[in-house]
């Protein structure tokens, strides 16, 4: 990652660099590998979702170790996380989720001059995808960031994926995180196939009605809540 100091004198020569890239395009060779594994993954299930795990996370995947279990969790969390760390993610939820509550949209009724009368009604999605990254570094915040806007708007389940490279032992800040935060399920599974799981593979073709794939969203409207406007006469 690249620093800029503001006291440099080359600053504003690299800010401006920065800022006249052509973001919108991307590598066109990166999209098609990336859009070659989802439909892997649409035709082929789990196997070619582990088959991808291992080949490009190095990390063996089955179907009854892909979730983990809320044992496993539990015991994780119990006998490796530090408790200081734990103690500041409590805080920190506490933070995130006071902000987002005050961001919650309610619904209203009126009527107009026409005597039409107007509503607007905010319901909740039913289960919401997260993903968190877990590669080279751990993110417990992008789990509250994630986890809690949503389930503040009333989301009942969500679900989380976070890669584990070379088959290495879950953080445990991470799973202390996703407990705080009311995750229902966790899957060892990201990377560059964070996102078939959840819409594509067959075997685990359960509805789903949004996924947040940067793990960081920023307000419950766009994590949680699904609106419909209706009149009546």
């Amino acid at each position: 990652m690249k620093v800029l100091y503001t006291n440099k004198r080359e600053h504003e020569a690299r800010i401006a660099e920065t800022l006249a890239r052509d973001w919108s395009g991307g590598d066109a060779e990166v999209r098609q590998q990336v859009w070659t594994i989802l439909e892997a993954v649409r035709q082929g299930g789990d196997a070619v979702l582990f088959h991808y795990a291992e080949r490009l996370d190095r990390s063996t995947l089955k179907k009854r170790t892909v979730r983990i279990a809320d044992a496993e969790a539990e015991t994780l969390v119990r006998t490796q996380a530090d408790p200081r760390v734990v103690a500041s993610l409590r805080h920190a939820a506490d933070r995130i989720r006071l902000f987002h509550e005050n961001q919650r949209i309610e619904p209203f009724q009126l009527m107009d001059q026409n005597g039409m009368k107007l509503y607007q009604r905010v319901r909740p999605l039913a289960r919401v995808g997260i993903y968190v990254p877990g590669g080279k570094a751990n993110y417990p915040s992008s789990v509250l960031m994630a986890a809690i806007p949503a389930k503040v708007a009333g989301v009942p389940e969500v679900v989380m994926v976070t890669p584990v490279p070379d088959n290495r032992t879950i953080d445990p800040h991470v799973l202390a995180a996703a407990r705080i935060a009311g995750v229902s399920e966790i899957y060892r599974v990201g990377g560059r196939t964070r996102s078939p799981p959840w819409p594509t593979a067959r075997s685990r073709s359960r509805a789903w009605t949004r996924s947040s794939a940067r793990g960081t969203p920023t307000s419950t409207w766009p994590s949680g809540c699904s609106t419909a406007w209706s009149t009546s006469t």
